[in-house]
């Protein structure tokens, strides 16, 4: 077995290759995705399938959408990478998903609703997974905002925590399609 390190828009396989492609909470964060999907069509054997998981809504998912409610009350979200089209609730709406996938040419096609719970030590270890996806946004910000968007986040926090640390409910879609 080998693994190789490739732009998803770009793959360098040859045509009809495999008989499955999976991708676990990527599809949603490709710049160009109808391009990635056509390649993913391409490389796929006939009546090969693709099976996918991204992130359903903000709402359903607090573990995203309390940093991201928040911190548009500070900042500009532009700022952050995945401000265009693409970001990690760019194929939660409903149809969306499912739309792209025939769009690139995939038939029976379909998404479902995958239930998920984010278990933490603590609102600390929450707040710490999130430095990564917000460095950018931290580093414009001042340090009496960067002090006070922590807190206002940790707080909201608070609500999911347990007697054993803090359970965040969530939801994934598991997007297929055959080729």
């Amino acid at each position: 077995m080998t693994t190789r390190v490739m732009n998803a828009e770009r793959l360098e396989l040859d045509d009809s290759v495999f008989d499955a492609v999976i991708c676990r909470y990527g599809l949603m964060l490709i710049p160009h995705l109808s391009q990635a999907l056509s390649e993913i069509y391409r490389v796929l054997k006939p009546a090969g399938h693709l099976a996918a998981i991204v992130w359903s809504t903000p709402e359903s998912n607090p573990i995203f959408g309390i940093p991201f409610v928040i911190l548009k009350k500070y900042v500009d979200m532009s700022v952050l990478p995945w401000a265009g089209e693409s970001g990690p609730f760019s194929l939660a709406a409903p149809g969306k998903f499912e739309g792209v996938l025939r769009a690139a040419g995939f038939r029976d096609v379909g998404a479902q609703t995958i239930p998920l719970l984010n278990c933490f030590a603590s609102v600390d270890e929450v707040y710490a997974s999130y430095k990564g996806v917000v460095a950018t946004v931290l580093q414009q910000m001042n340090e009496t905002d960067r002090v006070q968007l922590e807190a206002d986040i940790k707080q909201a926090l608070r609500q999911f925590e347990v007697s054993d640390g803090v359970e965040l409910p969530g939801q994934a879609l598991l997007g297929y399609g055959t080729k």
